[in-house]
């Protein structure tokens, strides 16, 4: 809507009015979306002028999904008739939509308003175009590929038209989908098939290609020659056919085919699928004994994979002995220098070839490489034997398999009858790695104390076998001491040392660090508890103030011997003036009970002005503190507000007085914290100031007048509430936080204003405003309802 009101010219009307316009924007292009808008260009012109009554560019943000414009425009009726253009701009700044002109008429009755149809044609690049040609052939995709398609506009010559605006989409959204309308990137779907695109010009040429869309492949399926019987080291009687499916069951193209022989060879072993599907090879079966497998593998698709099995026959091995590789040492977790080696035989004694021998560590966790292995033709078999991670002793068995009956299964574990031979080898530890903590951390104890508990760690190898004879050296940083400094790990890798606590209460922390092992220092950790209560102490100190003001809140600690704070204690404290230059009182609470070890003194006043005043603490029988000097200063006419609570200003218990204040008074309301003072009277004051360095005060006029005759500042922690009653008087009123105007009156020969930073906030529509005061708002804010002028 277009808001119009009279301006200043003489031929405008004498009362301000304001016109209303209603326009609904229709895009004569289905995909307009696809062009990015930068800006509107607004024009109002009236029939026949020549020059335009509105010609104004508003910016649009990228992530605007709509736009309120206001226009102002100089009125001549009550209803007006306009020409009204609208130009679309992309971020180059050229139109690219066009809108008008049209004829709008603006009203003063909003009621009468009918929304105006602007139809946007589009203007930019290729907007002459004669059509548009896809240039990238017809792809094939497997389910989730995407490709990009090209397309470009052409003029009636058969030129090119770079940079014209193409819509994509897909007509089949269940064969591929187009994410982006803009972009030419096509994102194959699940289904299979033949899936149609359309290129779209915002002019409405268009044309279409497809892509071919088939699942991804999800297994290998035998359909021949599985399951086949043949001599060791001999080829498979018939050929293994095998075919690529996907999830619906039907083969896929386009792919290749990887062969792996658990055991022989196979040719190809490498292979692209037909137009079937189907890859076919040859199978000549290894020297093992029992079943061997082929496993087939999509290239491109490595999860999906198939098994071929078939059963290899040869004369049964009945013995096994050991040749090399017993009786070893080495370091643990490393293949000791020799390979094991085993001679199988058949009952004649004669070495049998293509035996198949299964490696097991049966004793500590090493391992063998390869865990199954094939005698060679004369009868040799061997692995290599990586040593346990354990120090100690190492065991590994060599078994025939399937020697104890007449089953060819390679694969099976050996049964208790099966021959077999037992290795052995000891593994010692590595060279120390690892300092790690065993015990001791964690403790607590008090300040300057010995630990109940040694420090207790341990120096091993890689895999936690003990190391002796490395020096550990201890350390803290926090005051206390180690006894011993270093030590030296016994036979377990052991070594330790007492920690005596520093004197600061809390955590602290002491470390072991061992020359040669990298890593940073371990650590270990103990809470210092406070020692028994024996002194008083200022934590923070009294400050100067006026008079009958409150001193700022101060805190006195019960402390031990070496200054730390007891929680525990609830000893009570008591203030009292030593140093009295001014013969003054204290008044207030002067006695209050610790909690955790702290006493806060709040409210404190003395009468009397004077320099160099002292307060000394007490809690009997801890030795007492004197706090350092400050002045108590005199204020003629000034009357205070005594406590950080809230109040009344006609409750005269606020005031250092006893009574709220006069006229002809300067009032300070400057205590810190959380507190609302509220004029429940009316007040007049020569000034004022209110605002404490921490916390948030409120100043609440609900009813009441206040005059200001000199000058009133409210600072950055305070809060104005006026909702009522009314602000008065030639001073001037500063405020430096906020001032929430909900209702009320401003008034006076005075001046009221919001300094920088403040903030201004009117609500409600009772706020009132004369126009014999200054309102200066130099900070922020809404006014959110209008006031009464």
């Amino acid at each position: 809507m277009f808001a119009a009101s009279c301006g200043d010219d003489a031929a405008g009307p004498s009362v301000p009015l304001t016109g209303h316009v209603a326009v609904a924007p229709v895009f004569d292009a289905a995909y307009a979306g696809i062009v990015p808008i930068a800006a509107a260009r607004i024009r109002l012109q009236r029939p026949g002028a020549t020059t335009f009554a509105v010609d104004t560019l508003i910016t649009i943000s990228p992530t605007a999904t709509s736009v309120d414009l206001t226009l102002t425009v100089t009125m001549t009726s009550a209803t007006e008739e306009f020409l009204l253009t609208v130009q679309l701009l992309d971020p180059s700044g050229a139109t690219v939509f066009l809108g008008g002109p049209l004829t709008v008429v603006a009203t003063t009755n909003p009621s009468n308003v009918v929304p105006t149809e602007v139809t946007f044609q589009y203007v930019g690049i290729g907007s002459n175009a004669a059509g548009v040609r896809i240039l990238t052939e017809s792809p094939d995709l497997f389910s989730g590929e995407s490709v990009l398609l090209i397309a470009e506009a052409f003029d009636n010559a058969g030129l090119t038209i770079p940079n014209t605006p193409i819509q994509w989409a897909s007509l089949d959204l269940a064969l591929a989908t187009v994410p982006d309308p803009a972009a030419g990137t096509v994102i194959a779907g699940t289904q299979r098939g033949a899936a149609s695109i359309t290129a779209t010009l915002l002019t409405g040429q268009a044309d279409t290609t497809s892509v071919s869309v088939q699942p991804v492949p999800t297994q290998i399926m035998v359909l021949s020659g599985g399951a086949q019987t043949a001599l060791i080291g001999t080829a498979l009687p018939n050929p293994v056919v095998l075919e690529v499916r996907a999830a619906d069951g039907l083969p896929v193209t386009r792919v290749r085919v990887r062969l792996s022989a658990s055991s022989g060879t196979v040719s190809p072993d490498s292979a692209g699928v037909d137009g079937t599907g189907r890859v076919t090879f040859q199978w000549t079966l290894g020297l093992a004994a029992g079943v061997q497998t082929v496993t087939a593998t999509v290239v491109e698709f490595p999860t999906a994979q198939g098994t071929v099995t078939a059963t290899a026959i040869g004369q049964p091995a009945t013995d096994l002995a050991i040749v090399s590789g017993d009786d070893g040492t080495g370091v643990v977790a490393t293949p000791l220098p020799d390979p094991l080696v085993v001679l199988a035989t058949d009952i004649d004694g004669n070495p049998v070839a293509g035996a198949t021998v299964q490696w097991t560590v049966s004793v500590n966790d090493g391992s063998v490489s390869p865990a199954v292995s094939v005698t060679d033709a004369n009868g040799f078999a061997a692995t290599e034997w990586t040593l346990g991670s354990a120090a100690g002793a190492n065991e590994v068995v060599a078994s025939l398999s399937g020697a104890s009956d007449s089953s060819p299964d390679s694969t099976a574990q050996p049964s208790p009858a099966a021959p077999s031979v037992t290795f052995i080898a000891t593994g010692v530890a590595g060279p120390a790695a690892v300092l790690e903590l065993v015990s001791g951390d964690a403790q607590n104890g008090p300040v300057g104390a010995a630990l109940a508990q040694p420090l207790v760690v341990q120096t091993t190898d890689l895999f936690g076998n003990p190391v002796s004879g490395i020096v550990v050296t201890f350390a803290t940083a926090d005051g206390g001491s180690l006894e011993p400094v270093s030590a030296t790990t016994a036979a377990t890798g052991l070594a330790q040392s007492v920690w005596t606590l520093g004197p600061v209460a809390g955590a602290q922390t002491a470390t072991a660090t061992s020359s040669g092992l990298g890593g940073s220092p371990l650590t270990m950790n103990a809470t210092a508890a406070p020692a028994s209560e024996a002194a008083v102490t200022f934590q923070s100190q009294p400050a100067s103030t006026q008079a009958g003001a409150a001193i700022p809140d101060f805190v006195v600690a019960v402390v031990d011997g070496f200054g730390n704070v007891v929680p525990s204690t609830t000893a009570s404290v008591s203030v009292a003036i030593a140093n009295n230059p001014g013969n003054g009182t204290l008044s207030g609470t002067t006695t209050v009970a610790a909690t955790s070890g702290l006493a806060t003194f709040s409210g404190l006043s003395i009468d009397q002005p004077g320099v160099g005043y002292t307060l000394e603490a007490t809690a009997a029988p801890l030795l007492p503190d004197t706090s350092v000097a400050f002045d108590i200063t005199s204020v003629t006419g000034g009357v205070f507000w005594v406590s950080p609570v809230d109040g009344n200003w006609s409750d005269g218990t606020k005031w250092s007085s006893g009574a709220p204040p006069g006229p002809s008074d300067t009032v300070y309301i400057q205590q810190d914290g959380n507190y609302t003072v509220t004029l429940d009277v009316p007040a007049t004051v020569n000034a004022l100031e209110m605002g404490g360095v921490v916390g948030s005060q409120t100043f609440a006029q609900p009813g009441n007048t206040l005059t200001v005759d000199s000058a009133a500042t409210f600072g950055s922690t305070v809060a104005v509430d006026l909702s009522g009653g009314e602000v008065t008087g030639p001073g001037t009123v500063d405020v430096l936080g906020a001032m929430i105007w909900s209702g009320g009156t401003l008034s006076g020969a005075g001046t009221t204003r919001v300094g920088p930073g403040a903030t201004l906030t009117i609500t409600g529509a009772t706020a009132k405003f004369l126009d014999t005061r200054t309102l200066v708002n130099q900070g922020t804010g809404v006014w959110d309802a209008a006031g009464t002028g």
